[in-house]
This record gives structure tokens, sequence and C-alpha cells, in this order.
């Protein structure tokens, strides 16, 4: 069975716990879309925008994300996206935290990113810590593991001059380790953030939920 929890219209967030043994594993999909949820430039801005994400709970505790970046009709992208920026939290270890790299990557760079001519329309002023994923010419479909569980933060995209990003990149997030939650703002209000990874310490909310596993049965499907 599906147990499922879904968490309003911004972000489109459901949290997923599925049956097929005595543990619960967790995950959560959602989606981002233009133009009322992201910022897109160029031609990009014709054929509309998603971004759609999917977190899942592997069966040793780690976590998998998946991200997809498409038209709103789900076509691929014209032009292709050339990099892919997510958030991550400051205190991550590359090397042993980020792991099972799959899609269309020619390579990875990690740090500080802003405005730059690289990264046409990025928001003055704001900034992202996180990796940048440099892609190779396909299907914007991108997949990696982690020991870090999610929170709510922000990306960015470009492809030629396109770009896209969530429009409350820099906001703060007054719940981002509540994953089980839609992302707040300080006073409340929703905000467009996606899940990236964050910390090894499993949020409040979701230990909650794991201690359901007796009452569910129930475990991760994918």
């Amino acid at each position: 069975m599906m147990f499922s929890i879904c968490s309003g219209p911004r972000a489109a967030a459901c949290v997923l716990a599925v049956g097929l043994g005595s543990s619960v594993a967790l995950g959560a999909v959602g989606s981002l879309s233009s133009p009322s949820e992201l910022i897109v430039g160029g031609n990009w801005v014709n054929t509309g925008y998603v971004v759609s994400y999917e977190v899942t709970q592997n069966g040793n505790g780690t976590w998998h994300y998946e991200y997809s970046l498409r038209t709103i009709s789900g076509g691929g992208l014209t032009p292709n996206t050339s990099h892919f920026i997510i958030q991550l939290s400051q205190n991550i270890n590359p090397q042993t935290d980020l792991f099972n790299f799959a899609g269309p990557i020619a390579d990875i760079e990690y740090g500080t990113f802003g405005p730059s001519a690289g990264n046409p329309g990025f928001p003055t002023g704001e900034s992202i810590f996180g990796m940048k994923i440099n892609t190779t010419s396909g299907v914007a479909d991108f997949s990696f593991d982690s020991v870090r569980a999610p929170m709510w933060g922000d990306f960015y995209a470009k492809g030629a001059n396109d770009f896209a990003y969530n429009s409350d990149l820099g906001v703060f997030v007054a719940n981002a380790d509540d994953y089980l939650s839609p992302a707040l703002g300080a006073f409340g209000q929703p905000l467009n953030k996606i899940l990236v990874p964050d910390t090894v310490i499993p949020a409040p909310g979701a230990a909650a939920l794991l201690g359901l596993g007796g009452l569910l049965a129930a475990r991760r499907r994918r």
C-alpha cells in the first residue's frame, strides 16, 4: 500500500511511505513550474519550464535524489541545459556525502555560485552554495545518492542564454529541514523551493513518521 501526505499547492510536494516490509522508508515528490513558481528567461519562456524532483530513502538509510528539467508539455528543452546548480549544506563533504551520480554529466563543481556572465539572469545580490552539474547534450535527468537527508533549497539552470530558477531563491526558509511540510518563510508565507541534500540527522517530522513503521508496515517503492 502507499501512504501519502500531500503538502499543498506550491512546490506540489507529497511525502510517501510505501509498504513492502516491516520498516518505513520515506520519500517526497514535487515540482515547480513557470510562470508562477519559476523565473525563466530566453526561449524557455515560450516553451514553459518545469523542474521536478523525487527523493526516496534507500534500504540502507541513505537517500536517492532525482531531478528532471522539462518544458511544460514534458518535452526536452531547447536549448539544452548546459549546467544545473542545486543548493547544499555548507558543511557537506562531496567526497563522502554524495555518490552514484547518473545522467548527462560532464563534470561537477562545488562552491558558491552567483551572478556572472556564465549565469545569465541570476538574481543580483543572491548566491547559492552547492554543486554545479555541467551537462552533456541529452535529456536533462539527473540522479545521485547521499547520506544527507533533504531540506528545502534553491536551484538555478542555464542553457545558452536561457535560464530558470525558483522565484524565492535566497529567501530564508523557517522550516528548511521539515520536508514533510511545504516550505515556509519567516512570516509563514509559502515559498517556492525544491528538496536538496542537507543534514545526516533526520528532521523531527521525519523521525515521527518513521515511528509509524509498525502500523504502516511500509517500505520504499523504488
